[in-house]
């Protein structure tokens, strides 16, 4: 299974900008740094399979 993930540099700025995700974008990377990929998803229930790729829904995509 092919993985692209976005750069801790990343996430970290992203949470500095949106406080309310950082928490989990902080555990979703953590998990994802040493996933067993067909696992992650017992810790990410609200994951969404399409096709060969499993996106996660940080925050729930809730944008206010």
């Amino acid at each position: 299974m092919a993985v692209n993930a976005i750069s801790s540099r990343t996430i970290r700025g992203y949470a500095t900008e949106h406080a309310d995700a950082a928490g989990e974008l902080f555990r979703w990377n953590k998990a994802a740094s040493h996933a067993v990929w067909r696992d992650l998803r017992q810790q990410f229930p609200d994951a969404d399979q399409f096709n060969s790729l499993l996106m996660f829904n940080i925050r729930h995509n809730y944008y206010v």
